[in-house]
């Protein structure tokens, strides 16, 4: 009972509500994105990205299971073939991450990383393979706010914003490959968007500067629309990238937790 309090109120300086009872998702939930890429104005829609959660037991402990999978359209894979495994592994009390698999084939470009979380050490424990050299093993100092691309998303879904006021920022840290970057998220505004295919969202609008990588520089800001109800669902996304500009939209979901009340009739 007293580690899950410390655990509990460690979650909570991260600014986030991990209560059973106002979870922003249920463990069934699925969710399918799609993302566009744009170079002089044109938009095409390229890779399929599907999210989908289940509840199941990871190396004899109970866990949230999130699979995340890409895969670029047939006509896209002419000219970039993307073929993207992402899987996280959550404590169903905390929701801190327990393990993480990231298996990456982008047009050839092959990517594979392997995290144990030891919090009782406030480490990873990493096997990271680049391209086609060795396989190395790494450590990985962490902070009780370490999140990876995936458990990242649904971290900031359960972000108490009651608690906080228009402009302000919290932190977030991302591990990606062997480091760990501090992201200061912002809580920039509420607005209603109109998301194609989907209709009008009452949103809460975040952004947040880019991890230097493969696509992008490290000084874009991604602008990420969470509905403003209690699923704070990732409905649209939005960044600049090395070459053009990518978008992402929810166009598909499956049993989301508490009804869309930011579903409105128009602006």
């Amino acid at each position: 009972m007293l580690v899950a309090m410390l655990v509990s109120a460690q979650r909570n300086s991260c600014k986030l509500d991990t209560s059973l009872d106002t979870r922003a998702f249920r463990t069934d939930e699925e969710i399918k994105i799609v993302v566009s890429y744009s170079w002089f104005l044109v938009w095409t829609d390229v890779v399929d990205v599907w999210l989908k959660l289940s509840a199941e037991k990871k190396d004899g402990k109970d866990a949230i299971r999130i699979n995340g999978y890409g895969k670029s359209r047939p006509f896209y894979d002419w000219f970039y073939q993307v073929r993207d495994i992402y899987e996280t592994w959550l404590d169903p009390s905390s929701l801190r991450p327990l393990f993480f698999n990231r298996d990456v084939n982008e047009d050839g470009y092959l990517l594979k990383n392997f995290y144990t979380y030891d919090w009782d050490n406030k480490r990873i424990l990493a096997r990271i393979q680049k391209r086609n050299k060795p396989a190395y093993l790494d450590t990985i100092a962490i902070t009780p706010c370490t999140n990876d691309v995936i458990s990242l998303i649904y971290s900031i879904r359960n972000v108490d914003f009651s608690k906080l006021q228009l402009g302000d920022r919290f932190s977030i840290d991302l591990a990606v490959d062997d480091k760990v970057h501090s992201i200061a998220i912002k809580y920039d505004k509420v607005e209603t968007i109109k998301v194609k295919g989907m209709g009008f969202f009452r949103c809460i609008k975040l952004s947040a500067k880019m991890v230097k990588s493969r696509a992008f520089t490290g000084k874009e800001n991604m602008f990420i629309w969470i509905t403003a109800d209690q699923n704070r669902l990732p409905i649209y996304m939005e960044s600049p990238i090395k070459v053009g500009t990518i978008k992402a939209r929810i166009t598909e979901m499956k049993n989301v937790r508490y009804p869309l009340a930011s579903k409105v009739a128009s602006k």
